[in-house]
């Protein structure tokens, strides 16, 4: 199931207290994966993964509730993003012979001619990705072959221009999980050279000036930016059954969930205030 954090504010006493409740999006049997909402809440799209078939992704209208399944024969299909002028969204195409990136509009994305494809991706990546505040690029990272760590490149979305971007070194994991803030300002990357141990850095967009912000003694999954653009989220250390607010540092703030399975793939939902695993 698909779960959104939301948060209420109780006027029974003074000051106001803020709670987390935690709400289901979806109930259906099976695992349902990289949950992301558009940003102007009309779209809930993630990856449905049923043993035995290829992934697929569902798109669905959060008023009328009618979905659509966007699929490919012998591809599996995941990690749909939006971008933020709600245009246009991309996507990770693989089989045994292909590793695509696509970007489509999501009047057309049930048309596979219609796909434009972004970037290939070796076949020993699981790549990340996501669009600029700005819609003028993607953000990627990609590996070579298995010895490799994941680097971080940028996509111009109008020449198609690729470019690598100030990152720390790539050895082991390399810098497998970024997210960008929601003011567009800061780049957040989380890089392990030697596993569990996970580092954080910050990249200034602007100047591409990079700092080392913390080290953490386990492999933290993956990383977002919260919406104050000012600390993270991220699930917790193994098994990871709950979702914590971090400083930049790695310092644990508080516990955003807890619940009685992994919490996996966190992604803000666009209200200033709430999130989706």
């Amino acid at each position: 199931a698909i779960l959104l954090i939301y948060s209420y504010t109780s006027f029974v006493s003074e000051p106001p207290i803020q709670a987390r409740q935690i709400r289901p999006l979806t109930r259906e049997v099976s695992q349902e994966l990289y949950p992301a909402v558009s940003p102007g809440l009309t779209y809930l799209s993630y990856t449905r993964m049923i043993e035995g078939a290829h992934k697929y992704l569902v798109i669905e209208h959060q008023k009328s509730k009618k979905s659509i399944k966007v699929t490919q024969a012998d591809t599996d299909l995941s990690k749909l993003v939006w971008s933020n002028d709600n245009q246009h969204v991309a996507f990770l195409a693989r089989s045994q012979k292909k590793c695509v990136i696509y970007m489509s509009d999501i009047e057309t994305i049930e048309q596979s001619d219609a796909w434009q494809p972004l970037t290939n991706c070796s076949n020993y990546s699981n790549p990340h990705f996501m669009f600029t505040p700005d819609n003028k690029s993607l953000l990627f990272n990609d590996r070579l072959a298995s010895a490799n760590g994941y680097q971080i490149f940028k996509i111009d979305l109008e020449t198609y221009g690729k470019q690598i971007l100030n990152q720390p070194i790539t050895a082991g994991k390399g810098n497998y999980s970024f997210d960008i803030s929601p003011n567009g300002e800061t780049l957040v990357m989380l890089n392990s050279e030697f596993e569990p141990v996970t580092a954080i850095y910050t990249l200034d967009i602007e100047s591409s000036h990079l700092t080392r912000t913390g080290q953490l003694d386990y492999l933290m999954r993956s990383v977002t930016f919260n919406h104050d653009s000012q600390s993270i989220v991220h699930p917790s250390p193994h098994p990871a059954y709950e979702l914590w607010q971090s400083t930049l540092a790695g310092e644990k703030l508080s516990v955003i969930a807890s619940n009685t399975s992994r919490v996996k793939h966190p992604s803000r939902f666009h209200n200033d205030s709430d999130f989706l695993f």
